[in-house]
């Protein structure tokens, strides 16, 4: 199981011990009133789950939606070619990467957003226009990617890997309502049916031997 999926799957089960809280707080004071103040802070707590899980896990589940349809996207890249690896998370390195795609000479770390609605890039600095002004978002796709990136090469490195390689870094907005204003620099952000294609005209400079030890490191870490 995937990292997103892991989340999403753990924001139900919160969801569900939110219920579990509100009806147990039902029970005790249905049959003891006198510890009724007893039952209404564990209702109380069980909303506060339940509205929490609820906005924290339709995240992550659109979140598992957008990247399966990523990898259903890589699929087509030629199998002799590239080798692709989903949901990867890489201990004692925190956060994880949605999608790895190595191929001939290069490597893209992708990232996976279903977002919706109108955005504008600075750097790493993302906003969101609304009715009131652009609003900042907090843990952008910008500064997720280059997280991802620098957190690889530094696993990279504690295998051995010390060349200095240039990683390509994507974010795919998978939502067809999602617009983006402004390009961004040191990483690119695309539509879906702009991904394979670009993957495929980008020339790299990674050597085949060093590609091959990537390949066999990320091999072992998905067994």
């Amino acid at each position: 199981m995937g990292y997103t999926q892991h989340m999403s799957i753990l924001y139900e089960i919160m969801y569900g011990l939110g219920g579990i809280l509100i009806m147990l707080g039902v029970v005790i004071v249905l049959l003891t009133p006198s510890e009724a103040h007893i039952s209404i802070s564990m209702i109380i707590s069980g909303i506060i789950i339940i509205l929490v899980a609820r906005k924290e896990g339709y995240s992550w589940k659109k979140g598992v939606e957008g990247e399966k349809v990523i990898s259903k996207i890589l699929s087509f890249l030629p199998d002799d070619e590239y080798k692709r690896y989903d949901d990867l998370k890489f201990s004692n390195y925190g956060g994880n990467i949605d999608h790895l795609v190595i191929g001939k000479n290069n490597i893209f770390v992708i990232e996976t957003k279903n977002y919706t609605g109108q955005y504008i890039i600075e750097g790493e600095t993302w906003y969101k226009k609304t009715k009131n002004g652009n609003k900042i978002i907090f843990h952008s796709p910008g500064k997720q990617i280059k997280t991802s990136v620098l957190k690889f090469k530094e696993f990279l490195r504690s295998k051995g890997i010390r060349k200095r390689i240039w990683i390509e870094a994507i974010v795919v907005m998978v939502n067809k309502n999602a617009k983006i204003h402004k390009e961004p620099k040191g990483y690119v952000v695309l539509m879906p049916v702009e991904l394979v294609n670009y993957i495929k005209t980008r020339k790299g400079s990674i050597d085949t031997k060093t590609l091959k030890d990537i390949d066999k490191i990320i091999s072992k870490l998905k067994k």
